[in-house]
């Protein structure tokens, strides 16, 4: 005798449904996927593997970044993988090759090599006019199957100035066993650009700074006020830092003409706070006024104020023109944040760990 069962018949229902949904859904994800991906592929950074002799390099390429905004203090490292596939051991040496610089740029751009411990540069503080100049290098010596990890540094000394904008030093990286001619590959296209030039602005500043008067602390806040600097005025910048003469903030515009008082808002209390008043008018930033400190009260807070980013010298507009101030003596198109250039990298990895989720969830309603 046939028997009737409903509840089989409700869940065989509900796991149709379920994979009819999800079949939906993976058909949606997936055609977005294909949209974005040719972006992903298209980032300019690759991995690369190269054979020569009983070498075996892996590295991407080119090896620094050409978006890499470069300024003083910066220091960038990239590492690379080199592999002896061959059974007797190999000194390695590294070269460079195509270089070529402007305005004496390589001067103020240390090099160092390492692997656990300095290789080349370091402590000895080798420049990369030096590296330029000292041809074949060898760094450490590699055995047979044996693979080592490589880091190569480069940094923009602080001392670098205003003349070195727009200046940049170029380099091919030749990597190799000694004596083995055959064992040399080149990795094309690494270089270390140097800053970007200076912003053109025709914009007259304000004559003179404005006057900060008064720092009364609040709960988590401090309220500033000041005297309005002399014309032209188009905007008012507050900065602040918890050392004196140290401002490690700034919030680019909070008001225009006219504007005499502000209040910083998402202080730490129990901190002690250095403040600074400037205005600026379009491209132009004027003086600073004198400093005033505060103690706000309240509770412990971390990260910056309210509508406050780091190195913000200069209104954030997007006037192409704009000229602020850098620690360390460069400068900055105003609105950026210590001369730092954002860049966002597509993580591609990310959709597929999603899409094999999916399919397990798929393929687990669908046994069921």
């Amino acid at each position: 005798m046939l028997g009737f069962n409903s509840k089989s018949l409700r869940s065989s229902k509900l796991d149709h449904y379920v994979i009819s949904k999800m079949k939906k859904i993976l058909f949606v994800f997936a055609f977005f996927v294909s949209l974005f991906v040719p972006f992903a592929s298209a980032f300019p950074v690759f991995a690369i593997t190269k054979t020569s002799g009983d070498l075996e390099l892996t590295a991407n390429e080119p090896l620094f970044s050409p978006s890499t905004v470069w300024r003083p203090g910066l220091e960038e490292t990239r590492s690379f993988v080199v592999k002896n596939i061959g059974s007797e051991a190999h000194t390695l040496y590294v070269e460079a090759v195509n270089s070529s610089q402007t305005g004496n740029v390589a001067n103020v751009l240390l090099v160092k090599f390492s692997s656990g411990v300095d290789l080349y540069g370091g402590g000895s503080s080798k420049t990369m006019t030096d590296f330029f100049a000292d041809g074949q290098i060898s760094l450490v010596d590699i055995s047979g199957s044996q693979t080592t990890t490589i880091e190569m540094t480069v940094a923009m000394l602080t001392s670098a100035g205003n003349q070195y904008q727009g200046q940049e030093a170029k380099f091919d990286l030749e990597i190799g066993f000694v004596g083995e001619e055959e064992a040399a590959v080149v990795i094309s296209g690494v270089s270390a650009p140097g800053l970007p030039g200076p912003p053109v602005c025709h914009d007259t500043p304000p004559t003179g700074p404005p006057v900060l008067l008064s720092a009364v602390r609040g709960i988590n806040s401090v309220s500033l006020s000041w005297i309005e600097a002399p014309n032209p005025i188009s905007y008012y910048l507050v900065a602040y830092g918890t050392t004196s003469g140290n401002y490690l903030y700034g919030n680019p515009n909070i008001g225009s003409k006219g504007t005499t008082s502000y209040t910083v808002s998402g202080l730490s209390g129990g901190t002690i706070y250095y403040f600074i008043v400037r205005a600026g008018n379009g491209c132009a930033p004027g003086r600073f006024s004198n400093e005033l400190s505060a103690v706000p009260f309240g509770a412990f807070l971390a990260g910056p104020a309210v509508g406050f980013l780091p190195g913000v010298m200069g209104e954030a507009t997007p006037s192409a023109g704009r000229e602020g101030e850098l620690a360390g003596g460069g400068t900055t198109g105003a609105g950026e944040i210590a001369g730092v250039k954002a860049k966002s990298v597509y993580r591609w990895w990310l959709i597929i760990v999603l899409i094999l989720i999916f399919l397990a969830g798929y393929l687990y309603w669908k046994r069921r």
